[in-house]
């Protein structure tokens, strides 16, 4: 059995049987799921960042402070209240990387991935030597912070209250990158296999995660394997 992080532009297609319908990629990425020849996992960012609508993230993060209502069970759209548990039911556990003052939910904590392959000590050293690798690069959390109005050293919500800078839309196509980078970093810090995505940035530019010359660095540096739907299937047993 091999494990496996999926990005949100292919679980979704594993999981939804209306996007699967037809395609032959992620019948046969449900199939193997199924037949227990593929452990799947998805990122916690899913619910804890990109949930937020991308034309509210500017003004989330502005006004950001969090208390008890807003910690847990906030609401999802739609999409996510329907599919997530069809996920869950499905073997999926979410990868977590904690950030000082996060929000998170009810459905991230309850179905969190075991510590399998390092303490949890170890995983969380992983995840941070990671994700502090990627913002090295300009990618990932420190994408937003070097673009947004101030130093990064008042915190993402000083900074996004005081910008004037950033458009709602390059604003939340920012965080969305702040995620990704995220996602990679959880997915080394729990040891999994490989990272399947359909995003290879080909618009993002340099400052993209995905970037071409991003991911070989992550290759060279931690073995961090990201591929896509297609060539994940070359590696079912």
């Amino acid at each position: 059995m091999i494990t496996v992080t999926f990005d949100s532009n292919v679980w979704e297609n594993i999981v939804d049987p209306s996007k699967r319908a037809g395609q032959p990629i992620y019948e046969n990425l449900y199939k193997a799921i199924l037949e227990q020849r593929i452990k799947p996992f998805f990122s916690a960012v899913i619910i804890n960042i990109e949930a937020i609508p991308s034309k509210d993230r500017k003004s989330h993060y502005s006004e950001y402070t969090l208390n008890a209502e807003n910690e847990y069970d906030y609401e999802l759209h739609d999409y996510l209240q329907d599919n997530i548990p069809k996920a869950v039911g499905l073997g999926f556990r979410f990868l977590s990387l904690p950030r000082i003052g996060a929000r998170s939910h009810s459905l991230v904590e309850n179905n969190k991935a075991d510590d399998e392959f390092y303490s949890l000590k170890e995983r969380l050293d992983r995840s941070f030597e990671c994700g502090r690798f990627i913002e090295n690069l300009g990618a990932g959390k420190d994408k937003v912070h070097t673009r947004l109005d101030g130093e990064s050293q008042y915190g993402l919500v000083i900074q996004s209250s005081r910008d004037t800078s950033l458009s709602d839309k390059q604003y939340s196509k920012d965080i969305g990158e702040w995620a990704d980078g995220d996602a990679i970093a959880s997915h080394y810090g729990y040891g999994i296999d490989y990272f399947c995505t359909n995003d290879m940035a080909s618009s993002a530019g340099t400052k993209s995660v995905f970037h071409a010359d991003n991911v070989k660095k992550l290759e060279d540096k931690f073995r961090i394997r990201i591929v896509r739907p297609e060539t994940l299937i070359n590696y079912i047993a």
